[in-house]
Order: structure tokens, then C-alpha cells, then sequence
């Protein structure tokens, strides 16, 4: 077991990490803004949108959607992602009892995520 808190040989170092922390912030203010947290890397930085905004610094509010009984949206995405990561959120609000939220497929269909929400009810007489 080796104590990371307090190494035998810590010469010249803090908690954090000096190296990567300064890219998160620059003489304007945070890298990403207000709406979103910094996730430092060696030179580079990636902003994680808070919910409800989107972009590469999430500048911009996310569109809003109403949809009536049986509506969909069909997205297509075209690379540009990590194809180790992914990252979807979502804010909702339903007066269905059931129904698919989400349902997100490979492009050749043999891997897939399906999110349902489903309502029962149980009566106690």
C-alpha cells in the first residue's frame, strides 16, 4: 500500500496538478464559461455542459421540444465523436404511462441502448 496523501518523495509538488489546471482558465475568465466544468488535459481542455446547453465552450441554450400523442425526433449523427464515448442528456417531462425515451442503435444495429419509462400502479385494498 503506497500513501499518495503523503509520498516519501514529494519534493516541489501540491495537491492538484499545476500542469493541467491552467488550461481551464484564461484572462478572461473559465475556459469553458459559465455554463459548464472544465476538464483539464495536458494542453488542451474539454468543457461538460451543465443541462440545457450545448456547444464547444456550451455557449448555447439547448431547443426546446413539445410533441403530441405518437411524435418523434430521429437524429443522425456523423462522426466527429469518440467511438469509446458517449455522452447524451436529456430534461424531460411526460404524462405518458409508457413509452420510449430514448433509443440509440450502432450503425450496423448489433449494439443498442434502449431507455423506457414505464408506470405501474399498485392498489392496496
Amino acid at each position: 500500500v503506497y500513501d499518495l496523501v503523503n509520498p516519501g518523495e514529494s519534493v516541489d509538488s501540491a495537491p492538484g496538478c499545476r500542469l493541467t489546471d491552467g488550461v481551464c482558465v484564461t484572462a478572461a475568465g473559465p475556459s469553458c464559461g459559465v455554463h459548464a466544468s472544465c476538464l483539464a488535459d495536458w494542453g488542451s481542455f474539454s468543457c461538460e455542459c451543465l443541462p440545457g446547453y450545448t456547444g464547444h465552450k456550451c455557449e448555447r441554450a439547448v431547443q426546446e421540444f413539445s410533441f403530441d400523442s405518437d411524435s418523434m425526433v430521429r437524429f443522425q449523427l456523423r462522426g466527429g465523436g469518440s467511438s469509446r464515448r458517449s455522452n447524451i442528456q436529456m430534461l424531460l417531462r411526460t404524462r405518458a404511462t409508457s413509452g420510449t425515451l430514448l433509443s440509440v442503435a450502432s450503425r450496423d444495429a448489433n449494439e443498442y441502448i434502449i431507455l423506457e419509462v414505464s408506470l405501474t400502479f399498485i392498489f392496496n385494498v
